[in-house]
């Protein structure tokens, strides 16, 4: 991002600042493990859907590094480099949702026992 000064020139900022640091890791983290499923899948634990994690990742790293960029402050351009981060962003989380539309992976559900259903009673000693 460039920032005009005037007269003065222009400064600038890149993606490691503010929050769009925690955004460049998260869509890195995505990458990474957009590699190992491709190149070494057996090493990943099974039991993770880990189709899911490189979206979510991917989709919440890019929007930071969206909203970082849009909220700078005024005078404030992406440049080119910023925009080529944004469409990569939106391309790996696109690819990323629908490899994990295409695996089969299931969203886990986080309160399996809720509702009407009590737990089971504790075995018997």
């Amino acid at each position: 991002m460039t920032v005009d000064l005037g007269r003065f020139g222009s400064a600038g900022t890149n993606a490691w600042d503010s929050y769009a640091t925690l955004g460049i890791l998260l869509v890195i983290v995505s990458t990474v493990v957009v590699a190992i499923k491709a190149f070494a899948a057996e090493n990943l634990p099974d039991g993770v859907p880990w189709s899911l994690v490189a979206a979510a990742t991917a989709g919440l790293g890019t929007l930071l590094l969206i909203l970082r960029a849009f909220t700078y402050g005024s005078g404030v351009n992406p440049g080119w480099s910023g925009w080529l981060l944004f469409i990569a962003g939106i391309a790996l989380t696109v690819f990323t949702v629908l490899s994990f539309k295409e695996s089969g992976e299931k969203i886990p559900e986080i309160n399996k026992g809720g509702g009407n259903n009590p737990p089971p009673p504790p075995p018997a000693a």
